[in-house]
């Protein structure tokens, strides 16, 4: 039984670390994308409609960045990013702050 658990551990924990990093990586990305987003708004007075203009400083991070939106009367905008499955989303909207699908 310990044998198992010993096993078990050795193929869990390795991708659990590369998710740990994989969620600073990200978190920090977007983390830049949101300040992008509101100096963008200040210098314009309105947000950005797409990011086709942000640089990103950890290029690997961008494929995690799932979608970005921006109202049709340009009051709000959204953030959408990933770190594992797809189906599951961190975001960040100018309205609701951050948060995490599904929770």
């Amino acid at each position: 039984a310990t044998l198992g658990v010993v096993l078990l551990a050795l193929a869990i924990i390795p991708y659990q670390l590369v998710l740990g990093n994989r969620l600073m990586r990200v978190q920090n990305e977007a983390n830049r994308i949101v300040t992008y987003v509101y100096e963008y708004k200040l210098d314009s007075g309105h947000f950005p409609r797409s990011l086709v203009n942000y640089e990103f400083n950890d290029a690997d991070m961008a494929r995690f960045i799932q979608h970005y939106d921006v109202e049709p009367d340009g009051s709000e905008f959204s953030l959408f990013y990933r770190v594992g499955t797809e189906t599951t989303s961190h975001s960040y909207s100018s309205e609701l702050g951050w948060g995490y699908y599904p929770d």
